[in-house]
């Protein structure tokens, strides 16, 4: 029998907030920046981070996030996924990769049960902002079926400005989620066990070639409340609805 291991994806808690400050401030590089501590602690109050961990304890081997670009008084919402991180301990999986995994994860819990509070004119788009050189982020977002955005909303500038003390446009590509991104998602975990509310991958140890099973147990119960939503979207493509990032923002009176 290969060797089983036993992880858990679940939302981050306030009480993670530490650990998954020193988990991104551990892998963070040019290409991937850390968060600040506001936005850690505004995106865990939000249900908005995701977490893998072993089932038995241990410390964190994988992370992504939908980090909040829109104010909160904006009739739109705007959020980045982002925060994509996976350590060795899940490297090389497939038949999708523990990346592949969260991106699909991520984007389906927000859009499960309607999360975005409904108000007068609102839309919603999931945005990513990858480095125009960083290659296996860039095949990630595009083979979940993100779209390349073609129009950079001007009000983007704005935190550019203050993260990077330039605009960046040349330096990052941006893509948005459509409903396809949606359908594209669901047919990659949908095999893999989603239904089931545990994911199970592979992968062959480098060293011993030998063949090793990963399982990870989903307490994601918006997703799990939304499976029929899921189901019957992938019969009729109706109920989900996600946009560009508008051009400019309007506030609510």
């Amino acid at each position: 029998m290969p060797p089983i291991h036993d992880f858990i994806i679940r939302s981050a808690q306030p009480s993670d907030f530490k650990r998954i400050c020193d988990f991104y401030l551990a892998h963070n590089s040019p290409a991937l920046p850390a968060p600040s501590a506001k936005i850690v602690g505004d995106t865990i109050a939000d249900g908005k981070i995701l977490i893998v961990e072993p089932a038995h304890g241990g410390a964190l081997v994988a992370s992504g996030a939908i980090f909040e670009l829109s104010p909160k008084t904006a009739v739109a919402y705007v959020g980045e996924l982002a925060g994509m991180r996976a350590t060795r301990e899940v490297g090389g999986l497939k038949p999708i990769t523990m990346q592949m995994t969260l991106l699909g994860l991520r984007l389906l819990g927000h859009v499960a049960g309607s999360a975005i509070p409904a108000r007068s004119g609102m839309t919603n788009s999931i945005i990513a902002i990858v480095k125009s050189d960083n290659q296996a982020s860039i095949k990630n977002v595009e083979h979940i079926g993100m779209r390349r955005l073609l129009n950079r909303p001007d009000w983007f500038e704005y935190d550019e400005q203050l993260w990077n003390g330039a605009i960046i446009a040349d330096d990052w590509n941006h893509y948005y989620a459509d409903a396809g991104t949606i359908e594209r998602a669901l047919s990659l975990l949908w095999p893999v066990g989603l239904p089931t509310g545990t994911i199970e991958l592979q992968r062959v140890d480098k060293g011993s070639q030998q063949l090793e099973q990963f399982r990870f147990v989903l307490e994601l119960p918006d997703i799990k409340v939304a499976l029929r939503e899921f189901e019957n979207f992938r019969k009729t493509g109706a109920g989900i609805e996600l946009l560009p990032p508008p051009l400019t923002l309007t506030f609510r009176a």
